[in-house]
């Protein structure tokens, strides 16, 4: 968060945020804020039926479409396969013109190239950031959606055949 908040994207975001109402979506890596939508944790009260599992579900199916559209475009071009060895100050021009060829490629149906064994994503980070995480705020944007999904009687849409919804635990247990 330390690295976000230290752009001028952010104050970007802010702002938009803000004014028209825009937000990104994130993954749990990053503290709820109002530009950023992030999933809830996990936790009792959220189940696979709750609001908060059905926010969860949505936010994250949104995500992955973000994800494998990233996804093709580091596979096809090979410079992303690594960290870029370019100066800073052509790195975005990198990124602009991979990103322009990749949509021009789809836009023309040219397929992806086939497995290689040279490709090899970069290694991803799951870690957690150190330290307390930050004091709960109330009326974020997160809990405002959950809301509106709670009032809604928004669920889930049916599991594929042959799949069951996990069940809650009953943690009493009576005996004899």
């Amino acid at each position: 968060l330390t690295a976000y908040r230290s752009t001028s994207f952010f104050e970007v975001m802010r702002s938009v945020a803000r004014v028209f109402g825009y937000f990104l979506v994130a993954d749990a890596g990053y503290v709820d804020c109002e530009e950023l939508l992030i999933p809830w944790p996990t936790g009792p009260s959220v189940t696979y039926t709750s609001a908060k599992g059905v926010f969860n579900h949505y936010q994250s199916s949104t995500r992955q479409a973000i994800e494998c559209a990233f996804g093709m475009w580091e596979r096809r071009w090979g410079v992303l396969w690594r960290r870029l060895e370019v100066e800073t100050c052509f790195a975005t021009d990198v990124i602009q013109a991979t990103m322009l060829l990749h949509n021009l490629c789809v836009e023309r149906n040219v397929r992806l190239p086939p497995n290689d064994d040279r490709f090899v994503p970069l290694e991803r980070t799951s870690d957690r950031l150190a330290g307390r995480p930050p004091a709960p705020r109330a009326n974020t944007l997160r809990e405002r959606i959950t809301e509106a999904i709670r009032a809604a009687g928004l669920t889930r849409g049916p599991l594929p055949s042959g799949l069951v919804a996990p069940q809650a635990v009953d943690a009493t247990v009576s005996g004899a």
